[in-house]
């Protein structure tokens, strides 16, 4: 389990996610699947574990785009496309120069 949460935490690492930005992505999926009229939900905890990867996994899988589980800037670019905006969302835009 201590492997599993350090692997987790360097994978959020390496995306250069802060909690604030995890709980975006996580509300923004959240948001994302309302939308869809889909129940899956994602609990909102901060965390970039497991549950967060396969929800995003599955609004990439959705929407037609690589299925890798990472948070790049493609995911923001759809996100903003179908009218889901945030803090996380344009910053990311931005540190890229795509808002």
């Amino acid at each position: 389990m201590a492997q599993l949460k350090r692997q987790i935490d360097e994978q959020a690492s390496m995306y250069q996610l802060s909690s604030g930005d995890v709980f975006e992505i996580q509300n923004a999926l959240n948001d994302y699947f309302k939308m869809k009229k889909i129940p899956t939900r994602v609990t909102v905890d901060e965390r970039w574990g497991p549950s967060t990867v396969n929800a995003l996994k599955q609004f990439q899988k959705m929407e037609k785009m690589e299925v890798d589980g990472i948070p790049g800037p493609d995911v923001y670019k759809r996100m903003v496309e179908l009218g889901i905006r945030g803090n996380f969302i344009e910053r990311g835009l931005t540190k890229l120069g795509l808002f």
